[in-house]
């Protein structure tokens, strides 16, 4: 199965390179290599997996296999120091719906690549996927702030399935209410 969702918005900010391969997306500013995003799927099986272990285990087996560095034994991971990951994370309503973000370090094994990246972990519930949308900066001595503030922005316009249904039942049910409140108002006047 391959990822159905629309990337207009994200593509916007980036479309020189990029890499599809089973369940995974990845765009990256060619010219430097700046600003990348990626994204990648994967059954949804409860929600005890939105912690920070089972994240980066996931994370690091997909980059692993998609996003190689220079030489055979490279690729992207998470960054470990002294016993621990380098993330954070929390658990937010995006389109409201359940979403944990995670920031924290990659680093391309056995090299001294290596940034920060910051990911939206979301269910699409009518396909019963976790789908993880992320973008990451590689910027050696420089400051990444603003390159990865524009990449977690666009993490607010990735809309899913049933984002689209959300949004309607949402909309009917402001419509219902204003007509419940002309209604009471329609009636207070008539009561005069």
């Amino acid at each position: 199965a391959s990822l159905n969702i629309e990337l207009d918005d994200f593509m916007q900010i980036i479309d020189d390179a990029i890499k599809e391969g089973e369940d995974f997306f990845w765009a990256s500013e060619s010219q430097n290599n700046q600003l990348n995003f990626c994204m990648y799927s994967y059954p949804y099986v409860s929600s005890d997996i939105f912690n920070d272990e089972y994240f980066v285990h996931k994370r690091d087996s997909v980059m692993e296999k998609n996003i190689p560095g220079s030489k055979e034994g490279m690729h992207m991971a998470t960054q470990f120091y002294k016993d621990h990951y380098m993330v954070e994370s929390q658990h937010l309503s995006v389109r409201n719906t359940f979403c944990q973000q995670v920031r924290g370090l990659w680093h391309i094994t056995h090299d001294n690549m290596g940034g920060p990246f910051i990911s939206h972990v979301r269910v699409d519930t009518v396909n019963h996927k976790v789908i993880v949308a992320e973008g990451f900066v590689y910027k050696p001595n420089e400051s990444k702030r603003n390159q990865i503030r524009s990449l977690e922005s666009a993490l607010y316009t990735l809309q899913l399935p049933a984002d689209e249904s959300n949004a309607q039942e949402l909309q009917n049910d402001a419509i219902e209410e204003s007509n419940d409140v002309d209604n009471r108002i329609t009636n207070k006047k008539d009561k005069k």
